[in-house]
């Protein structure tokens, strides 16, 4: 009788244990997890602090699609000679976005620049005379020479040398 009842103590302690060593991979597998994606999240935000860019803690982001996106929009640019001016803001002002979720940095904002909103009221801007051109090409042209004046000392810049 004392046989069978170390038997079935030996059984239940086993369980026991077998349950406790269930519990620990678990528990160990989550916090691997956990170190990969703290590991993850201090990389991003060390790359935005050394890019100069603004932390955003509020929003956690998915890097990789990220910069996927940011791929796909900088090579949808790149066939510039075949897109309408709205095609180019709209996928510029896309760009925009994923590069400021990414390292914090607005490429509308001049580094330089004395006026730290210039490059939201920009991408602004042009997100209402997207939205008010409703997918039409002229409608966009309209509006866009009638609310922005380029500055004439940056035609020359654009402007080829001649030699």
């Amino acid at each position: 009788m004392t046989d069978e009842k170390e038997k079935k103590e030996v059984e239940k302690e086993d369980a026991v244990l077998a349950e406790i060593t269930a519990e620990l991979k678990k528990t160990q597998e989550e916090l691997e997890a956990s170190k990969k994606s703290f590991e993850a999240e201090k990389r991003a935000l060390t790359k935005q602090i050394l890019d100069g860019g603004k932390v955003q803690e509020d929003e956690v982001v998915d890097v990789e699609a990220l910069k996927k996106k940011k791929d796909d929009l900088s090579r949808h640019l790149r066939g510039y000679e075949t897109l309408s001016n709205r095609e180019i803001w709209q996928t510029s002002l896309e760009l925009r976005d994923v590069t400021l979720k990414l390292t914090g940095k607005d490429d509308y904002q001049p580094d330089n620049s004395p006026n730290p909103g210039h490059g939201e009221r920009v991408a602004q801007e042009m997100r209402t005379i997207l939205e008010e051109a409703n997918g039409s090409d002229a409608m966009f042209n309209a509006l866009y020479q009638e609310r922005i004046r380029d500055n004439p000392a940056y035609a020359n810049l654009a402007r080829p040398k001649r030699k």
